[in-house]
Order: C-alpha cells, then structure tokens, then sequence
C-alpha cells in the first residue's frame, strides 16, 4: 500500500486538533526551550492563535495516511526585493518521522512560495539541525547563510537561534552567501 501525506489549512473548523498538536510540538521542544506547562496540565499555545486571525500567518495540519503526523506554518512578508518567507513552525510526531514527510512537506511549499527563505531552529535541537542544514544544502546547492548564535531571534530560555537564510530556487531575489 502506498503511504499518502497531506496537508490541510488550518481553519476555525480543525483548530482544536491544531491546538492539540501545538501543544504536542511545544512538549516536544520543552526540553531545548524550557517551557512550562501552564496550571491545566497543558502548554501555552496562546501565540499560535495568530495562525487563524490573520493573513500574514498560515497554517497546515500534515497527514500521514489519513493519520494526523504533525504541522507546518510559516509567514509571508514583501520586502523592496521580494518576499520573504519565515518557516515559523515544522513538527512531525516521533512515530512518523524518518519517512521522509519532512522533505515532502517543505520541497512542496517551496514549490508555491518563491523567495528568500528564513528557518530559525535551537542550536541544542540535534534532529532540527541536521535536518535543516542537510536539506538547504542539498536544495540550494550549498548557497545558503548559517547564522549561528542569532541574537535577534531568541527562544524563550534565552538562547539565540542558528538561522539559515537560502533562495527558493526559482526566485529572482539574490542573497549574499
């Protein structure tokens, strides 16, 4: 049987399973970012309701096999040059990963959004690391920034982000590598 992923938008319709699976992916980081769970039990995913009330944000729900695997959102701004494109989120729950939903996930939005390309990641997150420097080496065929230690993006224990900066392929935008 061949195995599908799919993407769904997220909408006021599938936000609760959105939010499950916000919470879900925070738990997953709370052990680079050291995040608290709030009184309930759960983590507080009040930022993420930024992915329902405006245009600048979007967010899908990734399926595996009709199964919900994980998420994927990023925002979109026009700069003078171009756009530019944050991916501001990307978890796929440990049962799927290893299965190539990832690369699937990010090859096909890279396929709809032309521009520069920002993805932040915590410098303790190992698998985020290497999958992100392997991927947007192999994708833009070694022409990319790695900005280590960036202050300007800090995750909530403090610490500053590595960021990698690449060019969708297709678009006209030029950064300095």
């Amino acid at each position: 049987m061949r195995q599908q992923i799919k993407l769904q938008s997220v909408c006021f319709q599938n936000k609760n399973l959105f939010f499950n699976m916000m919470d879900k992916y925070i738990y997953d980081l709370s052990g680079y970012e050291k995040t608290d769970v709030m009184n309930d039990g759960k983590f507080d995913i009040s930022e993420f309701q930024k992915y329902l009330r405006s245009d600048k944000y979007k967010a899908f729900i990734i399926f595996f096999d009709c199964n919900p695997a994980g998420i994927v959102a990023y925002s979109r701004r026009f700069s003078g040059q171009g756009w530019i494109i944050d991916l501001t989120e990307l978890f796929v729950m440990h049962r799927y990963r290893n299965k190539g939903i990832s690369t699937y996930v990010i090859s096909f939005l890279l396929s709809k959004l032309h521009g520069v390309w920002r993805v932040d990641f915590h410098p303790k997150n190992m698998v985020a690391r290497i999958f992100w420097i392997n991927f947007v080496d192999t994708y833009s065929d070694g022409k990319f920034k790695l900005l280590k230690n960036n202050k300007q993006r800090c995750y909530p224990d403090g610490t500053p982000s590595y960021t990698v900066i690449f060019q969708n392929i297709d678009a006209n935008i030029k950064i300095n590598t």
